[in-house]
């Protein structure tokens, strides 16, 4: 298993960031293998996945595996900050398929709690068709009243304490995506009555999958998904 810690110049940063890739190269060799982007929750970084759960059995089953660090952006071009969102949407992408030997035509995202914001946020607003949309514990926390503890990183990304007034989607894109979309989360989450949300609006689209669970989700149970998914 290969594990690649990828630092690189990002013209919207105007810095360089860092992102890590798990790829399983003993047992698929130079195949070309579709990209999981995976992203992390608010205040862990590129590491996060594969230092709290065993991220490489899902790379085994074959994928390409890509952690970016997207700090304390919330993945979106931030309000007093840099453009995060479109280094995620734009230059990632291209770098990744002009880097690595992956198959382009097939993307999935996933991420757990802010990262599954990020997810959402990149499927349904950027350039990527992504084949599968994977939300756990979290979908659009702009439905939710900020946290205290999170006041400055909220003020730093939206510009505004008031994110549900934020909303980045139009339902009906959501609802008429042609991806699959999981959610998976517990009435006990953070950010349940967004999840809870979204659930009702996609309740009756045809290629939406929900997984609930009783007790709050952590690490192994957000792993356990993605394995049950892919």
């Amino acid at each position: 298993m290969a594990l690649i810690q990828h630092r690189f110049f990002s013209s919207a940063l105007t810095e360089c960031n860092a992102l890590s890739i798990i790829c399983p190269v003993e047992k698929y060799g130079a195949k070309k293998l579709p990209v999981c982007w995976l992203m992390s929750p608010l205040g862990t970084d590129h590491t996060g996945w594969y230092r709290n759960t065993s991220i490489e059995k899902l790379a085994e089953k074959g994928y390409f595996i890509v952690i970016p660090d997207m700090k304390l952006s919330f993945g979106l071009n931030m309000a007093h900050g840099f453009r995060y969102f479109d280094m995620l949407t734009k230059e990632l992408p291209s770098m990744i398929m002009n880097t690595y030997s992956v198959d382009i035509e097939h993307h999935i995202i996933a991420g757990a709690l802010e990262g599954a914001y990020v997810a959402l946020h990149a499927a349904i607003s950027g350039n990527i068709h992504y084949e599968k949309i994977i939300m756990l514990s979290a979908g659009s926390i702009t439905d939710e009243e900020s946290l205290p503890e999170l006041n400055k990183e909220i003020k730093n990304a939206f510009g505004t304490l008031h994110i549900k007034n934020t909303d980045f989607y139009d339902p009906d894109v959501l609802y008429n995506s042609d991806s699959e979309i999981f959610l998976a989360y517990s009435d006990m989450d953070r950010y349940s009555f967004s999840s809870m949300k979204i659930e009702k609006l996609l309740e009756r689209k045809n290629n939406f999958h929900l997984l609930k669970y009783d007790d709050a989700m952590n690490w192994a149970e957000w792993q356990e998904v993605l394995e049950t998914i892919l």
